[in-house]
């Protein structure tokens, strides 16, 4: 299987292979789904949480529904 990348109109750029996202450092885990990303990353047992993609329904955790092309913080003190 080849690798292919698009970008939309709006500048959007999508792949059809992981990779690595510029800001983001030991990432443990990471999640997505067609819209949304997720990723866990971890320094000395510390944890930290990124979001980002398409905000729609305030599925990216920054009290917003506002998209997130970089990674985004995820304070989660304020989700619950």
């Amino acid at each position: 299987m080849s690798s292919w990348k698009d970008v939309d109109k709006n500048g959007i750029v999508y792949f059809n292979t992981p990779q690595r996202i510029k800001g983001l450092w030991n990432a443990i885990l990471c999640a997505s789904s067609n819209d949304f990303n997720y990723v866990i990353c971890e320094v000395e047992k510390f944890h930290w949480v990124f979001s980002f993609g398409f905000g729609s329904n305030y599925v990216l955790g920054n009290k917003d529904d506002e998209d997130e092309k970089d990674p985004y913080e995820v304070d989660y003190k304020e989700i619950y």
